[in-house]
């Protein structure tokens, strides 16, 4: 099992949204993000908004992210977001879900199936939980975890669900305030 990483004596789970309120900024949320992921036993997180209509790349959807840059530059090179079973059931779910190597290979034709799941092993993130969320404009997005774990519990599952529509809420929030500071 994990050793505590945090305050709380324990892995973060729901008691952590209390920190969200006192972040100020986007590199905050940032370092939030990346000291949960860490803390889950996950490598890396991003903050997505759900495009409304076709999408082409992944990039300009995301909000936050510590993803490597060469495996986001690939993935948007190969023109992977298009056929995206990920983006497909984001659009048609509002309950977590997990991905592994059989979800991104699914329904695609062998050489595509394959580019995707060489693209995510190389970078050892075959693994993933999405989150849904939506923010107060309506705006759709997820929150997702990426690595090698997807046993998590159900009742865990339900508490970073919970964690992440806090963190979309106040990423909302913070893009607000920086609106009105540029704007």
């Amino acid at each position: 099992m994990l050793e505590p990483k945090n305050s709380y004596g324990k892995i973060p789970g729901a008691e952590c949204v209390s920190e969200l309120a006192e972040l100020s900024t986007q590199f905050d949320i940032f370092r939030f993000l990346k000291k949960i992921t860490e803390a889950w036993g996950m490598k890396a997180f991003m903050v997505v908004n759900i495009p409304a209509h076709i999408a082409l790349e992944l990039s300009q959807y995301t909000v936050i992210t510590n993803w490597p840059a060469e495996l986001l530059h690939q993935y948007d090179n190969e023109g992977l977001l298009p056929r995206s079973n990920v983006l497909r059931a984001l659009k048609q779910s509002s309950v977590p879900f997990f991905v592994d190597a059989e979800l991104l290979r699914s329904g695609h034709e062998n050489t595509v199936g394959e580019t995707i799941l060489d693209l995510f092993t190389r970078f050892d993130m075959v693994k993933s939980l999405w989150c849904p969320v939506q923010d107060h404009t309506g705006q759709r997005g997820a929150v997702s975890f990426h690595g090698n774990r997807t046993d998590f519990s159900p009742t865990f599952v339900a508490e970073i669900a919970y964690v992440c529509a806090h963190i979309f809420s106040r990423l909302a929030h913070v893009r607000t305030l920086d609106s009105r500071v540029t704007g």
